[in-house]
């Protein structure tokens, strides 16, 4: 499985594809793009197929929903997943983005867990199940990828939730 992290944050490419890779997927090869611009480059070169689009919202040149709205206007990559990333959670791009046509839109900050679901649901190997694994693992797998341990008792910062 090939996919595409659009993400102008290199640090935010790094950690996706680490959590990319700690879910478990098979074959998995993550192609990196800075910017919306250079992953339209990748997308349309024949040799670089992809089989799902992890995309941030807010990067210079050309954002995530201007990507998102330009491969939904060719036929030829409207069938390619893609999952918008995104910060601004008091705006509205996740209705837009749905609208759109995105798969799933992902706030940030996420966890591993809610990124394995929204893959889960758009990959041949979560599609009918919804979810790719069950929440032990995912938490074994979080503690593996952080070095801490999660509570769902926990709030933000390790605060007890109120």
């Amino acid at each position: 499985m090939r996919v595409l992290v659009v993400d102008d944050s290199s640090t935010m490419r790094r950690l996706i594809a680490k959590c990319l890779k700690s879910v478990g997927l098979e074959d998995l090869e993550v192609v990196e793009a800075a910017d919306g611009m250079h992953a339209l480059a990748l997308i349309s070169d024949e040799t670089t197929p992809v089989d799902l689009i992890l995309c941030d919202m807010n990067m210079p040149r050309v954002n995530g929903l201007s990507v998102l709205r330009c491969l939904r206007s060719a036929p030829e990559f409207k069938g390619i997943p893609f999952i918008l990333i995104t910060g601004d959670v008091a705006g509205n791009s996740t209705e837009e983005a749905l609208r759109e046509g995105a798969a799933d839109v992902i706030e940030k900050p996420f966890t591993l867990g809610r990124l394995a679901e929204a893959i889960g649901r758009w990959t041949s190997r979560g599609r009918g199940t919804g979810v790719i694994f069950e929440t032990k693992r995912i938490s074994e797998r979080i503690r593996l990828v952080t070095g801490r341990k999660t509570s769902r008792a926990k709030g933000r910062r390790g605060r007890a939730a109120p």
